[in-house]
């Protein structure tokens, strides 16, 4: 008897039971959907007296539809297991179309604990929402947001209205309990897009290995793997509801997603910068926020370590953790006042302990059609490779760590960079800015990279196609100088490495900018130091004879290019009749010891003038410390002026005679550029003076009292520079002593 009773209680526990609702509310020509309420297992639902237009499922219980007629009406629905049945009365009021209404009713499902946001859209631009019903733990506002973290699960009827209360509707929102082991999703930030401006956020699903997404716009994409979603919505886009789902293994769970989309007001500042960021905890970021017309910029939800700079927009720092962040973004128009509001994606990789750090720099500014080079810089572990990713396929990165490319469009250019080594790899985001070119203006050309050492001399030349009559550049390396002019780096850079240099060319019809990097690396103790690196000034058809100059001893020479009729030595002597105008900046390489020094060089050869002068005496000077020294520069075209630069202060020259004189006060070799010049012209070339040390005191000798012509022998001898070079020229090197009567 004890089991009959049992029997009967359970069956009394599990029938079936129609709960709510007692009432719902509906529009004329407003979509509708209602759940009928139960509990127990229901098998089929059925129900009489409905409004025209709305129909039951008798599967679900879900009464949906769009009503043609208004009144009152009762509604009879039942519910049955099979074994056993119940019915109740609901009674639905359907009014009549109002002033507004809402357009995006449905059924829509968020899994229990885990977060996520639906956005009510209207058939006006101006409704005023009003809402009731929502699942605890979700909070909706006056602009149809509802959001937040459902506590409860369970089915729940929204009554949802657009014009205040007059009119309503009602639509389902599902909350399905949670899968064991599956995602939790959470709402750091609700995003928000506007037409125009570059959107991308995260869906936040902790333990998730993939997503999919429903509903997606047409201007949306979901990066499967990731749950990143980005694009850019199109004139016309509108608030966007996306279903989401994540997985976890053989788990999953499913939210909503709003995206609200908003439309700017005519003359408002639109941001245009790529959103999608990825660095490292540590790495410096190369991003600024950009709109059409000035704006000051504010964030919310930026991650700890960054500053955002609210005038220029740009953006500097390093984060400090590991994330995923949706960082609201606002440009606020200077004019007007107006907003735009859109959302960033960061991510932040963790860092490893002995990988490379990347230095944060400005976003370069860049020219369609100009060559452009940027740096990766970095501290901490030394990189012993590089990678890139470019969505627009410009740019390629070399060993050295710098990005080489020729833009071909305007627009900001998202670079995801990283460096590497054993230890592990740091990545972070560098935006290039590209331009259209400048009409007539100059355009800036190859070369954009440059090599140097500490402590050696440098010089390289800034180029452009059309006609320049100013340069800048910003960035230089310490101790290097800009002849704004000509366009000529030039100094004896300090250890820096590599040097990101914004440069601009300019004349009467504007400018336009590119990006160079000039590397400079430590001196090594011990090594060679490049004494000289030019300009070197040559003309056509005039013979050239100089000296590479190592200050702390003898080194070894290698140059890969120079001028067409010039050849270099192993000694470093430079010989030889240009044949061809140009412009050459070779690297230049020292080595003593297996110790090496590199830098640039600049060489330029201007092409003859008819009747100018052509110099004619030899090229290679010597001289002794302390014993008088003169030589005279000769040329043919009777020369009326003659030059002789950079000279040693001991170092006279008349420039009527081009009559040198002086006596040394030190050792050294001196490069000199010798010019002479008429009334049709001036002729260019490059000598070297070698001074050597006096001999020592006694052996009855003493030193020669003078020299010669340029390119005589002066002094008790010549030292292994001008020894080189003597040979290269096929003269030997011949000392000339006198004796003192006893």
């Amino acid at each position: 008897m004890r089991w009959l009773l049992a029997l009967l209680c359970l069956c009394q526990l599990t029938a079936v039971s129609i709960d709510g609702p007692a009432s719902a509310r509906a529009t004329v020509g407003t979509a509708f959907a209602c759940a009928v309420l139960t509990t127990g297992t229901v098998s089929s639902f059925n129900a009489t007296g409905l409004p025209a237009g709305l129909s039951l499922d008798a599967a679900s219980g879900r009464i949906s539809g769009t009503p043609t007629a208004d009144g009152a009406f009762s509604v009879l629905v039942g519910a049955s297991d099979g074994a056993s049945s119940t019915s109740a009365t609901i009674s639905i009021v359907v009014d009549t179309a109002g002033t507004d209404r809402v357009t995006n009713i449905g059924q829509y499902a968020f899994t229990v604990n885990s977060a996520g946001s639906f956005l009510l859209t209207s058939a006006t631009a101006t409704p005023a929402f009003v809402l009731g019903g929502v699942p605890a733990g979700m909070f909706d506002d006056s602009a149809g947001l509802i959001s937040g973290t459902p506590l409860i699960e369970g089915v729940f009827n929204i009554e949802a209205s657009a014009d205040g209360g007059l009119t309503a509707t009602s639509m389902i929102f599902q909350v399905l309990p949670a899968q064991i082991g599956s995602p939790v999703f959470t709402l750091p930030v609700q995003p928000l897009a506007a037409i125009g401006a570059p959107f991308a956020c995260w869906i936040h699903a902790d333990g998730a290995s993939d997503f999919s997404a429903n509903d997606l716009p047409a201007w949306l994409t979901l990066d499967t793997s990731l749950g990143r979603l980005a694009g850019t919505p199109t004139t016309g886009s509108s608030h966007a509801n996306i279903r989401v789902t994540a997985v976890s293994g053989a788990s999953a769970a499913t939210t909503m997603l709003a995206i609200p989309v908003f439309t700017p007001v005519s003359g408002a500042a639109v941001p245009t910068s790529p959103v999608v960021l990825d660095t490292t905890i540590g790495s410096g970021l190369g991003w600024s926020a950009l709109a059409g017309i000035d704006a000051t910029w504010a964030t919310q939800g930026l991650p700890a370590g960054l500053l955002l700079d609210s005038s220029t927009g740009l953006l500097t720092g390093a984060t400090e953790s590991a994330a995923y962040d949706d960082v609201l973004l606002t440009a606020t128009t200077i004019a007007t006042g107006d907003t735009v509001v859109t959302t960033m994606a960061i991510r932040t990789y963790p860092a490893a302990t002995g990988a490379p750090v990347i230095l944060g720099l400005p976003p370069p500014t860049l020219t369609v059609g100009a060559p452009a080079a940027i740096a990766i810089a970095t501290s901490g572990g030394t990189p012993t490779s590089y990678g890139i990713l470019d969505p627009s396929g410009i740019f390629t990165v070399g060993s050295d760590g710098i990005l080489r490319g020729t833009p071909t469009s305007a627009g900001a250019i998202a670079l995801r960079v990283n460096a590497l080594n054993a230890s592990g790899s740091a990545v972070t985001t560098i935006m290039a800015v590209v331009r259209t070119a400048t009409a007539a203006a100059p355009l800036p050309g190859l070369p954009v990279s440059w090599s140097a050492t500490s402590g050696s001399a440098f010089a390289c030349a800034l180029t452009a196609t059309g006609t320049t009559s100013n340069w800048t550049a910003s960035g230089l390396p310490n101790d290097l100088l800009l002849a704004p002019a000509v366009g000529r780096i030039t100094g004896t850079p300090i250890p820096l490495g590599p040097a990101n240099v914004l440069i601009s060319s300019s004349n009467g019809s504007g400018s336009n900018a590119s990006h160079a990097v000039i590397t400079v690396a430590t001196a090594a103790t011990g090594a060679p130091v490049i004494a000289e690196a030019g300009p070197w000034f040559m003309t056509v058809g005039q013979t050239t004879a100089f000296q590479l100059i190592d200050s702390s001893g003898s080194a070894t020479w290698t140059i890969p290019v120079l001028p067409t009729g010039l050849a270099v030595t192993t000694d470093g002597a430079i010989t030889g009749t240009p044949t061809a105008t140009g412009t050459w900046q070779p690297e230049i390489t020292a080595v003593r010891s297996s110790l090496s020094a590199v830098t640039t060089g600049l060489m330029v050869v201007n092409a003859a003038t008819a009747g100018a002068p052509l110099i004619t005496s030899e090229l290679v000077m010597t001289g002794t410390v302390g014993s008088a020294f003169a030589a005279t520069i000769t040329a043919s075209g009777s020369p009326n002026e003659y030059t002789a630069t950079p000279r040693p202060a001991w170092l006279s020259l008349d420039a009527l005679t081009g009559q040198l004189s002086g006596t040394p006060d030190a050792a050294g070799s001196f490069v000199l550029q010798l010019s002479a010049r008429n009334a049709a012209g001036t002729v260019r070339t490059v000598a070297v003076l070698n001074i050597s040390a006096a001999p020592s005191s006694g052996g009855g000798t003493t030193p020669p009292a003078s020299g010669g012509q340029v390119g005589g022998i002066s002094g008790g001898g010549c030292g292994a520079g001008a020894a080189g070079l003597l040979l290269a020229l096929g003269l030997g090197c011949r000392l000339r002593r006198r004796t003192t009567p006893r």
